[in-house]
């Protein structure tokens, strides 16, 4: 178990710099009430017209780490060329 967490604790650590200085990303945290352990990947795809009505489409990466009763939220954009779907 201890060697789980010092997993999660050392690639949280990489992960770190590398999405606040690469991909310029954003860095929260939240308190559980409970024990939490582990690491969670999830995307999101969304799109963002401008003033021009120009669209331009953008994947959301999030990487969560959680360690007893914190979680460190590491999320950042990048603009993709995937075609997305309109809901009518």
């Amino acid at each position: 178990m201890i060697l789980f967490i010092e997993i999660i604790v050392g690639v949280g650590l990489i992960a770190f710099p590398i999405i606040m200085g690469f991909f310029k990303g954003k860095v929260d945290y939240a308190l559980y009430w409970g024990i939490v352990f582990g690491i969670h990947y999830d995307t999101a795809f969304f799109q963002v017209k401008d003033k021009e009505g120009a669209e331009t489409n953008y994947k959301l990466s999030m990487f969560q780490f959680h360690v007893v009763c914190i979680t460190i939220l590491m999320t950042f954009s990048r603009e993709t060329n995937i075609e997305l779907k309109k809901h009518e």
